[in-house]
């Protein structure tokens, strides 16, 4: 019977675990792809196959030690068995988890930079210019206040119709608290010129 890989569970190791021994990171490596796939595998039997050749060998149910008891305590409740394959038969695994993974860039002024680069006044002038959004935008007359607290900004718009509830009365998506009312009597609204 031919075996073909089906899904592939990755988790980036902390600089703690990092110094561990490598059995220490094998079991560690079973327990994470166990708990990750619990839901399929508990009440069922399965085989484990692992490059690391004295896992093999060792008894989940027994184990006791301190360094691996975290581990063979939460793998004793399932029922699989573990088969050493050694690495140069499983390739994928094998290129996968010694691809190198770039560390995080810890320069967010330069984020900033670059997903400024689009200014607000821009969006604005993009939205007047869209005829498709121009058909269904609507400015709320003088700056009305949508939320009746004193402190509370201004918004006049624009703003998209979401629903005409009679000849007078509009319900317009204004995008903020859900306080606010969004319900406006067509005096209150201007249309967006074109």
């Amino acid at each position: 019977m031919e075996k073909k890989t089906g899904c592939i569970f990755f988790k980036k190791l902390n600089e703690a675990q990092k110094k561990k021994k490598a059995i220490y990171l094998e079991c560690l490596a079973i327990k994470e792809a166990v708990k990750y796939w619990q839901y399929w595998l508990i009440g069922k039997h399965f085989t484990v196959y692992s490059d690391h050749k004295p896992l093999e060998n060792m008894n989940i149910k027994s184990r006791i030690d301190e360094e691996l008891g975290e581990f063979t305590y939460y793998l004793s409740q399932y029922d699989f068995k573990i088969k050493y394959a050694p690495g140069k038969d499983n390739l994928e695994a094998d290129c996968l988890s010694r691809n190198p993974v770039l560390e995080a860039v810890d320069d967010t002024d330069e984020q900033l930079r670059i997903v400024n680069l689009i200014q607000l006044q821009d969006v604005v002038t993009d939205q007047e210019k869209n005829e498709n959004i121009q058909r269904d935008m609507v400015y709320v007359e003088n700056g009305h206040k949508l939320n009746r607290r004193k402190l509370d900004e201004l918004r006049i718009g624009p703003y998209r119709i979401e629903e005409k509830i009679s000849d007078t009365i509009y319900r317009i998506n204004t995008g903020h608290k859900k306080l606010e009312s969004n319900l406006f009597h067509i005096t209150k609204l201007i249309p967006i010129p074109v």
